[in-house]
């Protein structure tokens, strides 16, 4: 895929008004950087065609673009992928630029370059894959929602879950996660919506793994549809603020869930819990 980058050089409030009516109307794909000289670098990305919204919105403000290029995806991110693999969990690397050599027994997940969450390097990511790694994922029907990359859910499979499904509502993200399944031979099925919206009527699973941040966690917990989705079985949560901890909790016991484990790192903390 081919991405169109424009950029400008602004003043940094009218970066921020610019950033807060782009992400009003679901337009993330901009980034803002600090310059020595007091102005702000704000640079917008379309897929395959130019950032409209941006262009637009700038022009309304008054502001012209400085610089535009044409970029392939994969030069476009590999700046921020490392060659070296990436320690997920003990045994588990993520091997962002095809083999390398691991540790003796070590499994090793191939990630495509791309736009999506979840690359091994977060905290939260690391959380989420240390648990499944520790619990059991045979014969388990996993469901990754907020998928992202879909490492989570190739993970579960690795570790011989029966059946895997992966759900988001970002494209360019469910696009990498099938690239991720392909690249490490694991089949799963891909649904596009927002949590469980996205889930076909009278789906069942007995693990749901939510790598995701405290709001859309509550909003998880509060969608009557969880009850039917997952009757019985287990929830690994990440994502989630210390500070917000004892609210997801609370949420959690609503919800008839025991806290099984808990673990934090960094100010992120994680979860499994059952009914």
């Amino acid at each position: 895929m081919q991405w169109r980058e424009v950029r400008w050089v602004i003043d940094p409030g009218l970066a921020d008004e610019a950033g807060e009516r782009l992400v009003a109307v679901g337009e993330t794909g901009f980034v803002v950087s600090t310059r020595s000289d007091g102005l702000v670098d704000f640079t917008a990305y379309g897929a395959d065609c130019a950032p409209t919204a941006a262009l637009e919105l700038l022009a309304e403000l008054g502001a012209r673009p400085t610089a535009s290029a044409d970029l392939d995806e994969a030069a476009l991110y590999l700046a921020f992928h490392p060659e070296a693999p990436v320690p997920l969990t003990s045994d588990v690397w993520v091997l962002p630029r095809g083999d390398a050599p691991l540790p003796d027994g070590a499994l090793g997940l191939h990630l495509p370059v791309g736009p999506a969450w979840g690359d091994g390097r977060h905290p939260t990511t690391r959380l989420a894959a240390g648990r499944l790694t520790a619990a059991t994922c045979a014969g388990q029907r996993v469901l990754d929602v907020g998928c992202g990359s879909g490492l989570l859910g190739v993970l579960a499979s690795k570790r011989g879950a029966a059946s895997v499904d992966l759900a988001d509502l970002d494209q360019h993200g469910l696009r990498i996660a099938a690239a991720c399944c392909t690249a490490n031979h694991v089949s799963a099925r891909i649904f596009t919506g927002d949590l469980l919206a996205a889930i076909p009527p009278d789906t069942r699973y007995d693990l749901i793994v939510a790598n995701l941040w405290a709001d859309l966690v509550l909003t998880l917990l509060a969608d009557p549809r969880l009850d039917e989705v997952l009757p019985q079985g287990r929830l690994i949560l990440a994502g989630i603020g210390e500070q917000r901890r004892d609210e997801v909790v609370a949420a959690l016991h609503a919800r008839r869930f025991q806290l099984e484990w808990e673990a934090s790192e960094a100010w992120w903390w994680s979860a499994e819990v059952w009914r």
